[in-house]
């Protein structure tokens, strides 16, 4: 089992737990954090409050590798056993990582990286090879 935040800039983190609400409408899988128009301060401050507030390894899906969200909860975690950073999220992963958060995050991973990798498509394309097969 393990503890989902997501951390992004904007408002993407609360957009992706929204959304995830129409797939796991009964609990509340993932705590959102928002850089927006906080101040670094308070940022840190409401992550820190997240990573405290469990005991259970965590799991943080970013935005950007690199951009604050990510150098914010990175530095926070890097010494937290069981617990994993993962950059350049989509709703792929987060839907993933949500309907697996009661295994272990060490058996989970390699199919969440793989949802992140593997979800974007070219309609036009999968359409064209459906109609194909049609003939």
């Amino acid at each position: 089992m393990f503890k989902i935040i997501i951390v992004t800039h904007g408002s993407l983190a609360s957009g992706f737990a929204d959304t995830l609400e129409y797939f796991l409408p009964e609990e509340r899988a993932v705590t959102a954090i928002d850089l927006g128009s906080k101040s670094l301060t308070a940022f840190e401050a409401e992550i820190t409050e997240a990573i405290n507030g469990t005991e259970l390894p965590i799991l943080a899906l970013v935005d950007l590798f690199q951009g604050t969200p990510f150098k914010t909860v990175y530095g926070q975690l890097v010494h937290r056993p069981g617990s994993q950073v993962v950059s350049n999220a989509n709703f792929g992963s987060v839907l993933t990582a949500a309907m697996n958060r009661n295994n272990p995050l060490s058996e989970v991973m390699e199919e969440i990286l793989a949802a992140g990798q593997q979800n974007m498509y070219d309609p036009q394309q999968l359409l064209m090879n459906v109609n194909e097969g049609d003939e």
